[in-house]
């Protein structure tokens, strides 16, 4: 009896623990990342059953970070942070989505390794790609709350992205011919990326 109780003893030191979403974010570092304290301006969303919390600003509707994780065949995670990047002074709002990996206690950005590269052509179709200039476009990363598919949205370019602050003639008229607004960006647990699904 001594020996079996000795033997638990020594084996609960060495179980896993499993730290929730919240407990993550409590340790990521992001010059963009806000406090998980409610607030007036800091509502705090948290839905542990699917790893994910969202940050808003009620008073500026644009001011939202979510953060979630996705799992690998061998457990390991991979983080995704969306962040809004708001240049007041050019009125200009661009969501940013960006993937890391938590390892020796450091946040390691490994967006290039786990996420496509998307361009305008994957958004265009089989017609011809139209100018150089009228290619540039914005491209959304929206992370999901209850699934792991992303959804990869394809958003204008504003007048401020471009030199002198000019659009190129016809560029909102060229931007609307794209054939797909939207790709599916599915997980894909065993290589640990995403991969492109549907288009619509």
């Amino acid at each position: 009896m001594k020996k079996i109780t000795l033997l638990t003893l020594l084996l609960i030191p060495c179980m896993s623990y499993s730290q929730t979403i919240q407990e993550y974010y409590a340790l990521f570092e992001h010059s963009f990342r806000k406090t998980l304290e409610n607030s007036e301006t800091n509502q705090v969303m948290v839905n542990e059953k699917n790893a994910f919390l969202r940050i808003s600003n009620p008073q500026k509707p644009a001011d939202v970070v979510s953060f979630k994780y996705f799992v690998k065949a061998d457990q390991r995670k991979v983080f995704g942070f969306q962040y809004a990047d708001i240049q007041e002074g050019l009125n200009l709002v661009i969501l940013r989505t960006e993937f890391y990996v938590y390892q020796d206690k450091k946040w390691l950005e490994v967006t290039e390794e786990v996420c496509p590269l998307l361009t305008l052509k994957d958004f265009w179709g089989n017609q011809a790609l139209p100018t150089q200039v009228s290619q540039e476009f914005n491209l959304e990363l929206i992370l999901p709350e209850t699934n792991t598919t992303i959804l990869a949205k394809s958003q204008p370019a504003v007048a401020v992205q471009f030199p002198y602050g000019n659009l190129p003639t016809g560029y909102s008229e060229t931007f609307e011919k794209r054939k797909f607004k939207t790709i599916e960006l599915n997980w894909n647990k065993t290589t640990g990326k995403f991969e492109v699904g549907k288009k619509y």
